[in-house]
C-alpha cells in the first residue's frame, strides 16, 4: 500500500502566511503555498514508494509551479519561488510531480479531470487531499473520485484539508497585516467523507436490511476514543456494543 498526496494549484500570486492547526503553526516560517504546510504535516515520514502529485493547468504550471512566473503591472518579472522548489526544499524522500489538467470549463473537461485523478490512484492507496486551491467544481469532483476509487480500487482516505486563507480578510486587508499576524486555519474536512460512507451504509440497511457496513463504521468510529481512554468512555462502549449487535444481527439474517 502506497500513500499519495494530491493537491491542485491555482494561478494567484499568493501571499505569505502561517497555516495553523489550532494554535500551532504547521511551518516554522511563513509560506506562500498551503501545500508546503499540509505536505510537511502529512508526508514527513513518507518514503520512495509514496507519491506527491500536484495537478496544474498550463497557466498554473507557468505561474506557480516553476519559479518567477508572475510579473508586475509593467511586465517586470517578480522573483517568486515556485511550489516545486518549495517542496524540494523540504528534503523528503518522496517523488514529487505535477500533472497537467484542463481548466474544467465544460462537462467534457470535467470528465477528463476525473479520469486523470482516478488514473493516478492505485489499488489500496491511502490518499491525502488538499483542495485549497481547487477552483470551480474540482472540490466536488475530488470527493466523487475518492468515493468511486474507494469502491473500485479499495483506496483509503488519509485526510481532506482546506487552508482557509480568506479567514484573514480580503486581500487588501491581508497585505496590510504584518506577516507574523497572518495565521490561517487548516480545516479538516475528513469527516464529510465519513458522512458519505454512513449515507451508503444507511441506504443498504433501509433497502435490504444489511447492517454490516453500519456496524463496521460504528466500531471504527469509537476505536480511537476507547484507545485514548483505555476503554473507560461509557458512550463509546455503548456504541461498540451496538456495533457488535449489528454484526450479530447481520449474521443471523
Amino acid at each position: 500500500m502506497a500513500r499519495v498526496y494530491i493537491s491542485f494549484l491555482g494561478t494567484n500570486d499568493y501571499l505569505e502566511c502561517y497555516y495553523c492547526r489550532g494554535a500551532e503553526s504547521l511551518t516554522a516560517k511563513p509560506v506562500r503555498f498551503v501545500q508546503e504546510a499540509t505536505v510537511r504535516d502529512n508526508c514527513s515520514d513518507w518514503g520512495p514508494g509514496d507519491r506527491i502529485i500536484i495537478f496544474t493547468t498550463k497557466d498554473a504550471e507557468a505561474k506557480n509551479w516553476h519559479n518567477d512566473g508572475h510579473t508586475d503591472k509593467d511586465g517586470n518579472i517578480l522573483q517568486r519561488k515556485g511550489l516545486l522548489a518549495c517542496l524540494e526544499e523540504l528534503n523528503l524522500p518522496v517523488p514529487i510531480a505535477n500533472q497537467t489538467i484542463d481548466e474544467g470549463y465544460n462537462e467534457e473537461q470535467v470528465w477528463k479531470i476525473f479520469q486523470e485523478v482516478f488514473k493516478i490512484l492505485k489499488q489500496g492507496d491511502e490518499v491525502v487531499f488538499d483542495i485549497t486551491h481547487a477552483l470551480r467544481s474540482i472540490p466536488v469532483l475530488a470527493m466523487v473520485v475518492l468515493q468511486y476509487a474507494k469502491i473500485m480500487k479499495k483506496v483509503k482516505l488519509g485526510g481532506i484539508y482546506y487552508g482557509a486563507f480568506e479567514a484573514l480578510g480580503n486581500i487588501t486587508e491581508v497585505r496590510r497585516k504584518p506577516v507574523q499576524d497572518r495565521r490561517a486555519p487548516i480545516v479538516d474536512l475528513t469527516a464529510l467523507n465519513g458522512l458519505m460512507d454512513w449515507s451508503i451504509a444507511t441506504d443498504r440497511f433501509l433497502e435490504s436490511g444489511d447492517v454490516k457496513s453500519a456496524g463496521a463504521l460504528a466500531k471504527a468510529g469509537v476505536h480511537s476514543i476507547l484507545k485514548e481512554t483505555r476503554g473507560k468512555d461509557e458512550a463509546a462502549q455503548i456504541i461498540k456494543r451496538l456495533a457488535g449487535s449489528l454484526k450479530q444481527f447481520n449474521n443471523m439474517l
